[in-house]
Formats: C-alpha cells, structure tokens, sequence
C-alpha cells in the first residue's frame, strides 16, 4: 500500500519533513509529502507567475519557492511597526505579483501593511490553509486562518485560494502523483479539513482521530446541521486504537477514567455515553471492521503491488 502525507502545516518544506521522519526512524521520498506551503508555491508555478512573491509564514514556504525557481519578495523583513508617516512612504517592489500567507509566529502590523497594499495594487493573494487554530498546551494557538482572515479583512480581497487541504487543487496534486482516492483511506483530526478533504476527493473511506481540534460535539453539531455537515465514515480515540496496537482497546472510541479525577469528582460526577451505544446511534460502522488484520493488510499490499 502507498501512504502520503498530506498537512496544512507550512511552517516546514518537504525536504524539511522528509528529515523529521528520519529522525523518527521512517523513510519517506520527498514525493510522499503533500504540504500547504509546497501547494501554494505549485499553484503559483501554474499560475506562470511573473514576479516575485512576498511570504507571511515559515521558512517551508521560501523554500517551496525556491524550489519552483520563484523569487521571494523580503516585504519589510521583520519590521514590527507601520505608522501612518510609515504607510505613505510605504515603498511596495513593483514586481511584487503574488503574496502567501500561512501561519507567522513573527507576523507584525509591518508585515500586515505591506502585504494589504500589495494585494490592493493588483498582487495574487493566495492562502496556504483555512485552520483558524491548532489544539496546542493551554487552548488553541493562532494558525494560518486566524492571519489569512486579517490580511483579507485589511485589504478587502479574499485570497483567491487555500492551497492545502480541502481544496481542489491539492486533490489534483494528488491525483497527478497517481494517488486513487477512491482506494485512499483518509485519517485526521479536523472535520473541516481533513474530512472534507477525503469526501471532496470521493475517497475510499475517512476516519477523524479524536487527539485534535474536533470532538465527538462537533460531529454531532455536523450531525445535526440542516445544510449538510462533514462527518467522517469511522471515529477512532487515536491512531494506536485504528492500527490495533492496543488489543485490550477493543472499541473504536474508549474513554479512558482516570481513577484520581473520578476520586476527586465523587458520585456526582456525569457518566460518558458508552461507545458502543454511541457508534451504534449515529449510525457509525463497527469498530470490529476497523480493527488490524496483519494478513488481511499484507493480501492487500500484494493485490496493490505497492510499498510494504
């Protein structure tokens, strides 16, 4: 079986990820990894962008540029301020044709202001990814949609596409690296990307983890909408619980007690809905057909011809 990896992470290149697998202990081809930030800079190389581009984002995304052999635009380097004295003498490269924004843990008003007035003089503005906010420590950090939604808002201009997932763009991405969706099995952790993702491409089956920004609220809330949510074909607690490497987890989703909270919280405190009564009201499949069969899965290598 073939596996890829696709994120909207574009803090990081594809060689970038390639080495962080290394490191890991799993070799993965450069050709294996689809991110946000090398979509944004494939979409531009098949826009025949003449130009430079200026970035909103991490280091992935200059090299992804550097690599389409497009020149970056430094914009205002890592200025912090733009006063209004700033912003009339504001000095926009006129070959400046493109902007990307992705996630910018160094994003100022500086950075905001040229990339506004770049888009108002007729620059492509093109968005790595649509996540507003990635589950990290203490609640959610800002990513690349919360900037993506102030660079519009600053400018009046929506960005003419996300790159990353779910856009059809990346699909096509896919599908030109002879990916068939409908043989793919799509695994995340966002209804609104990940998901969609896997059901715009018509793939084969899709499971949502519950170890990232959606719950099982969310699915319900999808469940629920009138205009037609995304919800996923399978939920599974984690990865380990999918592949089967927890054999005493024999539900799909288990919530695991912790003995001490339950102590503290004493008698009153709300029982979770038991899972399988959970999976079985909203009409999710069995957890038993999600389970590891290791000859079963090696039957299928050999039918597909493809990696072990």
């Amino acid at each position: 079986k073939r596996l890829v990896f696709v994120t909207n992470n574009s803090n990081k290149s594809r060689r970038q990820y390639v080495h962080k697998f290394e490191t890991l202990g799993i070799t993965v081809e450069k050709e294996e990894v689809f991110s946000a930030a090398f979509a944004a800079a494939a979409y531009l190389k098949t826009q025949q962008l003449e130009g430079k581009a200026m970035v909103i984002g991490g280091q992935g995304i200059v090299d992804e540029l550097n690599e389409m052999y497009i020149e970056v635009d430094p914009g205002v380097f890592n200025a912090v301020q733009c006063t209004e004295t700033d912003w009339e003498e504001l000095d926009i490269d006129p070959d400046c044709a493109a902007v990307i924004v992705g996630q910018d843990t160094s994003f100022t008003y500086a950075k905001l202001a040229y990339a506004s007035l770049a888009i108002q003089r007729g620059a492509k503005f093109v968005a790595t990814n649509p996540d507003a906010g990635d589950a990290i420590g203490p609640g959610l950090m800002p990513g690349a949609g919360a900037i993506v939604a102030a660079v519009e808002k600053a400018c009046g201009v929506a960005p003419e596409i996300y790159a990353g997932k779910p856009s059809a763009f990346l699909l096509e991405l896919l599908k030109g690296n002879h990916v068939d969706m409908t043989r793919t099995l799509v695994v995340g952790d966002r209804l609104d990307t990940d998901i969609a993702f896997g059901r715009a491409g018509g793939a084969g089956a899709t499971v949502l983890t519950l170890t990232g920004v959606c719950g099982l609220e969310d699915v319900d809330a999808a469940m629920e909408d009138s205009e037609g949510g995304v919800i996923p074909d399978h939920i599974v607690q984690s990865l380990p619980h999918m592949l089967g490497l927890n054999p005493e987890d024999a539900a799909a989703i288990e919530f695991v007690e912790d003995e001490q909270e339950d102590d503290r919280q004493g008698d009153n405190t709300p029982e979770r809905d038991d899972v399988d009564d959970y999976l079985d009201d909203e009409g999710f499949e069995d957890d038993d057909d999600m389970a590891f069969d290791s000859i079963d899965d090696q039957e299928a290598r050999d039918a597909f011809g493809g990696r072990v």
